[in-house]
């Protein structure tokens, strides 16, 4: 499987670098929820095309041609460019991501982020690496208080609510940034950031970034706080504690206020 993932990271950095010469000079094929370029059905039919070869019986979930989940042992979870409308616009900080998943337990993920050639992977039991060098998660008491908060861009059943959300958080130092869900997840993986609490629309970045977070020394659950993701799933909390914990416990907070979390 090391062969693969070699394969796999080579490959995400050589499309990742496609999509920096690309940035905000694309075409959008479909437009509306969502916004998706020909880079991203391309970008995902390559890397399924590559894992099928190398492992045929191998499922996959991924965000544009295979969004249905289906029970495997071996399920490849790919976002083939999250951020799409930051990509579309030629902002950073966009991504690919992708996760394999065995037996319920993600043990390999990379995300690259093309518009600062960074390449983050993960490896479970192994550690985190950046642009292949093994990194040490180092936070300071500035970086140990940043907190990020994502929100989908797309319409989401939460928009009514997303004002007291943000007051709810606004304790932290708090940052509303353009990183990609992908991406915030690494940055918080290499202690840039402490935290992260994520409202999103999907779960397709999620199975990575609980990997780098995980092997960075963090935590990573859903908004229930359940360390196995699945496809329901929507929120999700990870970090360093003690400010994991404080985080968390912010969003138990807002259920009991009545949002339906």
């Amino acid at each position: 499987m090391e062969d693969l993932y070699r394969q796999i990271t080579a490959y995400i950095v050589e499309r990742g670098r496609e999509l920096k010469t690309a940035a905000g000079n694309i075409s959008v094929v479909a437009k509306g929820k969502e916004i998706v370029t020909e880079l991203d059905l391309s970008i995902e039919r390559g890397l399924v095309a590559l894992i099928q070869k190398y492992a045929p019986t191998h499922s996959f979930l991924a965000e544009e041609e295979h969004s249905e989940h289906t029970a495997a042992s071996d399920i490849w979870i790919i976002d083939p460019i999250s951020g799409t409308s930051i990509f579309a616009d030629g902002a950073p900080h966009y991504g690919i991501s992708v996760a394999h998943e065995h037996r319920g337990t993600v043990n390999f993920s990379a995300v690259y982020d093309p518009s600062v050639d960074e390449l983050w992977t993960a490896y479970r039991g192994k550690g985190i690496f950046l642009n292949g060098q093994p990194i040490n998660t180092l936070r300071n008491d500035q970086s140990a208080r940043r907190v990020l908060l994502n929100f989908t861009t797309v319409n989401y059943l939460l928009d009514g609510w997303r004002e007291e959300i943000i007051r709810a958080f606004s304790k932290f130092n708090l940052f509303r940034t353009r990183y990609c869900f992908a991406v915030a997840y690494a940055q918080v993986a290499a202690g840039r950031f402490g935290a992260v609490v994520s409202f999103g629309k999907d779960v397709f970045t999620e199975y990575a970034g609980s990997l780098l977070i995980t092997e960075a020394g963090g935590l990573f659950t859903t908004g229930r706080g359940e360390k196995r993701i699945t496809v329901r799933d929507r929120i999700f909390v990870g970090g360093f504690d003690p400010l994991y914990q404080e985080v968390f416990a912010v969003v138990e907070n807002l259920r009991r206020s009545g949002i339906d979390l």
